[in-house]
């Protein structure tokens, strides 16, 4: 099956504003590649839409603009879409997540990749998917920082 795949480059303040904006667009998934900012320092955002979904990248562009207007600091933004085959993406996913130390003592990392943690510190080993994350977002982290405390 093919996909319209966008990627979203945006100021890293604005990450969390326009992967709502692509949810609510029809976004049939979406990844935040928030460990490999561009030369700019932007963000990507890739998301998955159904082929058959009309002027989507106008309307992505025109509600963009619209957050701009409010006073949202999109950064140097920009919008880039091209079709990806299902068969491309389905685990293509799993390249943006490598083992991160998110506490003093703990590192999360995906089941398929190996962490190398000092010693005295401990792997919280996490295959994300549908039903949890990576286990890298600022709330799971401060979680387990504050279990830690």
């Amino acid at each position: 099956m093919q996909w319209n795949e966008v990627d979203l480059l945006v100021s890293p303040a604005a990450t969390d504003l326009v992967a709502l904006l692509v949810f609510e667009c029809g976004s049939n998934g979406s990844v935040i590649d928030d460990e490999h900012p561009d030369h700019k320092g932007r963000i990507r955002i890739t998301a998955y839409f159904p082929l058959a979904q009309e002027g989507l990248v106008e309307t992505i562009r025109e509600k963009m603009g619209a957050l701009e207007k409010r006073g949202v600091d999109l950064g140097d933004w920009k919008v880039v879409e091209k079709k990806a085959d299902d068969k491309d993406w389905l685990f293509a996913w799993q390249e943006h997540f490598h083992p991160k130390k998110i506490s003093r003592h703990f590192w999360a990392a995906p089941a398929w990749e190996p962490a190398r943690p000092a010693d005295g510190e401990d792997v919280l080993a996490i295959d994300p998917g549908l039903a949890f994350g990576s286990g890298f977002h600022d709330t799971t982290c401060m979680c387990v920082q504050y279990l830690e405390d």
